[in-house]
């Protein structure tokens, strides 16, 4: 079973396992898909903009997803859209809004 906390008895609070993967995730595929880019002989001029871009259209997608598949929660306290410390993302709403943004543009 994969810990909540990933390192508690360090002392450092906040840190969540979930949260700290999704962190690499990004900056590990954004290093690897420069890297395949310059490999290719693209240029990869703008590709961190680009892939911020998608970063963030991934979030909005997750938590979105999230809200909708939570919606009871939502109507009782709007507000708990917005508070995205207090968990809830969903990695299929995160897919499914970055996914589009992979063929808009040619890097």
């Amino acid at each position: 079973m994969i810990p909540y906390t990933t390192f508690p008895d360090l002392g450092i609070d906040g840190l969540y396992t979930y949260g700290l993967m999704l962190s690499l995730g990004v900056v590990i595929g954004a290093f690897v898909g420069q890297r395949i880019l310059h490999h290719r002989g693209y240029s990869n001029t703008g590709f961190y903009d680009y892939a911020t871009w998608l970063v963030i259209a991934g979030l909005a997608g997750a938590r979105l997803l999230w809200a909708v598949s939570h919606i009871d929660r939502v109507i009782a306290d709007p507000l708990l859209v917005f508070r995205v410390w207090e968990g809830g993302l969903s990695f299929v709403g995160g897919v499914l809004a970055a996914a589009p943004g992979t063929g808009w543009r040619r890097v």
